[in-house]
């Protein structure tokens, strides 16, 4: 498959599980988005550099607004974690090479919503999502080698440690330390922890 006939994939939404429904961020969707960043600013900077950018709410409305195009064009597919309406994380899937097919998936969760298992759940039902409706072949999960809350998801969902490696996370905080990451890998959903998720 090629990007142009990713474009043409239809993608049906909202994935919903359990406890959670999972959708596309669109135009609207930014203050939820500034408000759940600004709760949890201290925590994701230390992993992530885009965290460490200043934040307002006029960015957090261009940043929903670029994902929805970026969902539209199939680059990337970025998705709001929902309970009871309220954003409780972020999770999506990017990095796509479509001629395999094969893509990353990531995701946060605001600092109040730590240790529901809301981010294994949501992880769970968006690889069912990849492989089943997406039929993404290898699918991936990278995180820095001590950022062991990611790397507890990944190993929940029976994930396969694929290697580590020197310079495969992105510095920490403001250092230029080349940082050892992890990559988890799947290539089906045999074996994942049974959850109940549709679309």
């Amino acid at each position: 498959m090629n990007i142009q006939q990713a474009i043409l994939l239809d993608l049906p939404f909202p994935i919903e599980s359990r406890r959670l429904v999972i959708r596309p961020f669109m135009a609207g969707d930014g203050p939820a988005l500034y408000e759940a960043l600004v709760e949890s600013v201290e925590e994701l900077k230390i992993w992530n550099p885009w965290a460490r950018c200043s934040l307002t709410p006029e960015g957090a409305e261009e940043n929903v607004r670029r994902f929805y195009a970026d969902y539209i064009l199939r680059q990337a597919l970025h998705f709001g974690i929902y309970r009871r309406h309220r954003l409780v994380g972020v999770c999506g899937l990017a990095r796509f090479k479509w001629e395999i097919p094969s893509c990353s998936l990531g995701y946060w969760l605001r600092s109040t919503e730590y240790k529901k298992g809301y981010a294994t759940e949501a992880a769970n039902a968006l690889t069912r999502y990849a492989f089943d409706q997406l039929k993404i072949r290898r699918l991936v999960i990278e995180c820095d080698d001590e950022n062991l809350k990611s790397a507890a998801v990944a190993e929940r969902l029976f994930f396969t440690l694929e290697g580590k490696g020197v310079g495969l996370a992105p510095p920490k905080d403001h250092s230029n330390e080349l940082r050892t990451g992890r990559v988890y890998v799947r290539f089906d959903t045999k074996n994942l922890p049974k959850l109940s998720v549709s679309w």
